[in-house]
């Protein structure tokens, strides 16, 4: 059931580049969270422009820049459940985690994070905090997409520095 709710955001999210005309470009700013929802696992799904997490898009020629995109994606990879609320996810444990900056010549790059944690529970009704700006300060809007457990579909844009999803 899981890769059939993965297969509709894939979908919805090639549906919405075909007819959106996307060209390749992104908006600074502006990030992509999908997340699906099956039983006692959620999937998440971050995408967007590497300076919305960074600061910056270019390779990290600096100690400093190569020590960021290390504190960052290391933060990813060891508690990305803390960007959407610790205590609404105490009984999850990480199943998978990746977090790639992939680069589209040398001033522009994209940062694609993904984790799926598998929970002690059931995820259905659960509430999420999500906090993503408070930590990265660049992101403006955080456009989400939630495949709920039903199939229910859900796609709103939020400019919060905090707030809910009702799984």
């Amino acid at each position: 059931m899981l890769r059939i709710l993965i297969s509709a955001l894939v979908y919805v999210a090639w549906v919405e580049s075909v007819f959106c005309k996307d060209l390749g470009a992104h908006v600074h700013g502006a990030v992509n969270l999908d997340i699906a929802v099956e039983k006692n696992e959620v999937l998440f799904m971050l995408s967007g422009p590497a300076e919305s997490f960074l600061g910056f898009e270019y390779r990290a020629k600096t100690a400093k820049e190569k020590a960021l995109v290390g504190k960052v994606k290391n933060e990813w990879k060891n508690g990305f459940p803390q960007y959407f609320g610790k205590k609404v996810m105490s009984d999850c444990k990480i199943k998978r985690v990746k977090w790639e900056q992939e680069f589209a010549g040398p001033k522009h790059s994209s940062v694609f994070a993904e984790g799926l944690l598998s929970c002690k529970s059931q995820i259905a009704k659960r509430k999420l905090t999500v906090s993503l700006k408070s930590q990265f300060k660049r992101i403006q809007v955080i456009k989400v997409q939630l495949l709920g457990e039903a199939g229910q579909i859900m796609v709103k844009k939020f400019k919060d520095d905090f707030f809910s999803l009702n799984l």
